[in-house]
């Protein structure tokens, strides 16, 4: 995934989803509708927290990456990146969504 994008500029969230506490078939669930909604909604910048888990190894921290680069979610994503200190750190994820209005190959 292309995190080139995030060094050009600080993204600030326009939404935010929270995924503590939900078990993995739940977070999957949530984010693949997450993610289309907010891309139907033509929301840019978003930010994904799964927590950090216990010694820095959450379960959502290790899938939520492997699930961003299913093919399903791909097509609405240009990139991501582990989130800024101020948005979350390493216990979050900051996504760059598609343009709505604009063609992609």
């Amino acid at each position: 995934m292309n995190s080139n994008i995030f060094k050009k500029r600080r993204l600030i969230p326009d939404s935010t989803l929270d995924l503590h506490g939900y078990s993995l078939y739940s977070a999957k669930l949530i984010l693949n509708k997450y993610l289309i909604n907010c891309y139907e909604k033509n929301i840019r910048n978003v930010l994904i927290i799964t927590g950090k888990g216990q010694s820095n190894k959450g379960v959502l921290k290790e899938e939520v990456p492997k699930w961003l680069n299913d093919n399903a979610l791909r097509e609405f994503l240009i990139g991501y990146c582990i989130a800024p200190r101020n948005f979350g750190g390493e216990g979050a994820l900051i996504l760059r969504i598609k343009n709505k209005y604009k063609k992609h190959n």
